[in-house]
């Protein structure tokens, strides 16, 4: 059996690129004043780029399932339960401070400038229910309801995170009650999801785990070999790989356009498959996705600080808007009259990567650290 490393650049860099659809997906679609012409408008809304969501949901079932099959003895009984708190206290270090952290900026925020600014970030008490309801990982069902910036605000991003928690929660009962047949229970998870529509606002569509489930078979598969016969050694050639990222790109956007609007179609089932096929190349780390480069450092930069990033963009979004806002009603400067669009994406960019890297590197990478050091002894 071929020994993999643990770490795939490949995978780092469909985290840039999931975390890349994300933000411009809340940048022009509901979250920023923007001025679009009616055209420009039309042709925006005949796509989505919603779908990073669904990368993301892939790719953790792959690194937590590869996780478990190379670090714990899943099919140890006796020790299980040990191995699977150890596995739940790593996550726990790993992603509640940046969250604690992220709700708490929130509320802050919501008090500086809910009587002075735009009411982007909300009043008081609904951003600390909404901040309960991500603390607490229930989001994705408290949540349900926020269907434009006017009910949850920056918050919503966080109704992923409690999804993924949940799943994080629930895969070791799957794992212990399913024993040596955990491939075949997956399977029918998967399967019965897929076929089943689960249109927006739906509890179908909240709990859905069929990312995730695929990402973990797609860890499995590789464990066992038994991908090595499917590898798309064809992608190898550049023109081949571009062809087939923009043919990928283009079928999840439409899809997930599909998957927002009509509830009779099975937008979001496809938009998994699709999403999963991302991972799938990945998977290879052989540059399926893109070459080693300067270009590729770039998006594992963005991949490597893409859970940060998340937490953080729409919080950026918010405060670029209501510092603009505030120069403005001050007459010191009258930036929304010039060039909006263009003047709120650099600073929500340049705030956004600024605030992420200063969470990595103050609370991420510390907690992480700390743990690590604490396990070892």
């Amino acid at each position: 059996m071929k020994v993999r490393p643990s770490f795939l650049p490949e995978i780092e860099v469909l985290r840039g690129l999931a975390i890349l659809c994300t933000f411009f997906q809340h940048f022009v679609f509901g979250y920023m004043p923007l001025e679009i012409s009616q055209n420009w408008a039309d042709f925006l809304n005949s796509f989505s780029l919603s779908f990073g969501v669904d990368i993301f949901f892939c790719i953790s079932g792959f690194v937590i399932m590869r996780n478990l099959l190379q670090s714990y003895e899943l099919t140890n009984r006796k020790t299980f339960w040990s191995q699977v708190w150890r596995f739940w206290s790593r996550r726990m270090w790993r992603l509640y401070p940046s969250v604690w952290f992220a709700v708490a900026l929130g509320i802050i925020l919501s008090l500086l400038f809910f009587h002075t600014g735009t009411g982007y970030f909300g009043d008081f008490d609904r951003v600390v229910r909404d901040g309960t309801a991500a603390v607490l990982q229930y989001f994705n069902f408290y949540g349900s309801r926020c269907t434009d910036r006017t009910a949850c605000g920056p918050n919503t991003v966080f109704w992923t995170l409690s999804l993924e928690e949940q799943f994080y929660f629930l895969l070791p009962f799957v794992l212990f009650l399913s024993g040596r047949h955990y491939v075949k229970t997956l399977s029918l998870l998967l399967v019965v999801q897929l076929l089943l529509p689960r249109p927006v606002g739906s509890i179908l569509n909240d709990v859905r785990s069929d990312g995730f489930i695929l990402g973990a078979l797609l860890a499995v598969a590789h464990q066992n070999s038994h991908l090595q016969r499917l590898e798309p050694n064809f992608l190898a050639n550049g023109w081949a790989r571009l062809l087939s990222m923009s043919l990928l790109l283009l079928g999840d956007a439409v899809a997930e356009r599909f998957a927002l609007t009509d509830s009779t179609f099975y937008g979001r089932s496809i938009v998994t498959l699709i999403s999963a096929i991302f991972v799938f190349l990945a998977s290879f780390d052989q540059g399926y996705v893109m070459k080693e480069g300067r270009c590729r450092a770039v998006w594992m930069y963005l991949g490597s600080r893409s859970y940060v990033i998340y937490l953080l963009h729409m919080l950026a979004f918010g405060l670029a808007l209501e510092s603009w806002y505030a120069l403005w009603k001050s007459g010191h400067f009258i930036p929304l009259s010039f060039h909006l669009d263009s003047t709120l994406l650099v600073s929500s960019v340049v705030l956004t990567l600024v605030m992420a890297e200063l969470l990595h590197k103050a609370i991420e990478q510390p907690f992480i650290a700390h743990y690590k050091a604490t396990a070892l002894k």
